[in-house]
Order: structure tokens, then C-alpha cells, then sequence
């Protein structure tokens, strides 16, 4: 797709690449919830994004960083909140259903604009 591919575009795909590692970190720490001494993790992509974006460009992927969240541990040393992650779970389905949204609708508009069907 690098072909047609523009900073709309690279921008969805780099978003979507960075929710769904934070939807595989939220995973584990939920399934670890727990599990003595698990430190929670979290992935960060929103502030290189903001910061390619500025200078006109879409940071690479290995700028998605993940880092300990370095919440308040219960009695057995574990910081998982389940409530927390539950709720930013929703919060980030409901992003990533937008930013697929947004993505398709770009795709059908290239589509119409070439000929195809919509």
C-alpha cells in the first residue's frame, strides 16, 4: 500500500498498530491479575505520533514503547487494577473501531476515484 499510502493512512495504520499492542499488554495484565508480584504494563504511542505529525511525518513503529504502569501494589506485590483496565479497554475498542472506520472510508473514496465500485 506504500504506493497510495499518505499520512492519513500511514497515520490509521501506525494508531492501529499501537492499540493493538496496548490491547495485548492490557491482555496479559489482566490474566495476570493475580499473579503475586506481576508488574502492570502499558504501550505509549499517542506523544511520537503527535511529535512526527508536527514535523510532518508518521513515526515508525518502534516507537511504540511499552513501560511499567508503577501502580499502587496489593498485599501480594501485584499493581493490576482490573476496574482500570477494564475501563481503558473500552475507551481503546472504541478508538481503534474508529480508526478502522476512518480507514475504510479512505479506501472506499480511492476505490470510487479509480472506477471501482463503492
Amino acid at each position: 500500500m506504500d504506493g497510495i499510502a499518505d499520512v492519513t493512512m500511514q497515520t490509521t495504520q501506525y494508531a492501529l498498530s499501537g492499540l493493538a499492542q496496548r490491547a495485548n499488554a492490557r491482555a496479559n495484565n489482566i490474566a495476570n491479575v493475580n499473579t503475586p508480584q506481576f508488574r502492570a504494563k502499558g504501550v505509549s504511542f499517542e506523544s511520537a505520533l503527535t511529535t512526527a505529525l508536527g514535523k510532518g511525518g508518521v513515526p515508525d513503529t518502534s516507537q511504540i514503547s511499552t513501560f511499567d504502569k508503577g501502580g499502587a501494589a496489593n498485599q501480594q506485590g501485584n499493581d493490576v487494577s482490573l476496574e482500570t483496565e477494564m475501563s481503558d479497554s473500552i475507551k481503546d475498542s472504541l478508538t481503534y473501531e474508529s480508526m478502522v472506520n476512518g480507514f475504510n472510508y479512505k479506501v472506499s473514496v480511492l476505490r470510487q476515484a479509480i472506477g471501482g465500485k463503492p
